[in-house]
């Protein structure tokens, strides 16, 4: 599906994707507080998951991965998403609907 670059034509954006949007941020911010506790829990500073992904030719930095966390961007391509479910070994639907804090999710 490919959406017009006129898509944003009039002066008020399309209510329909600022809800889009929303939701997508949901989303991606549970991933990263998913990630967050993972880091957590297995001891590892994010600097050093950022520096394992940055070797693996992943281009990721604190600040970025801070923005989404706090809303600042709401949305993302999935396969930044997916970088965080394969750095676990977990499926990402897994990541995207739990909250692994409130369960208090043991990692492998």
């Amino acid at each position: 599906m490919k959406i017009s670059k006129f898509y944003f034509k009039d002066v008020q954006p399309i209510e329909y994707l600022h809800r889009c949007n929303d939701r997508n941020a949901y989303l991606i911010k549970q991933v990263l507080k998913n990630n967050s506790y993972l880091l957590k829990k297995s001891n590892t500073p994010q600097c050093l998951q950022i520096q394992r992904l940055r070797s693996q030719g992943v281009r990721i930095s604190a600040s970025g991965i801070s923005k989404y966390k706090k809303g600042v961007f709401k949305t993302c391509a999935l396969s930044y998403l997916q970088i965080f479910a394969l750095y676990w070994r977990i499926d990402l639907p897994e990541l995207m609907s739990r909250d692994f804090e409130s369960e208090n999710y043991q990692p492998n």
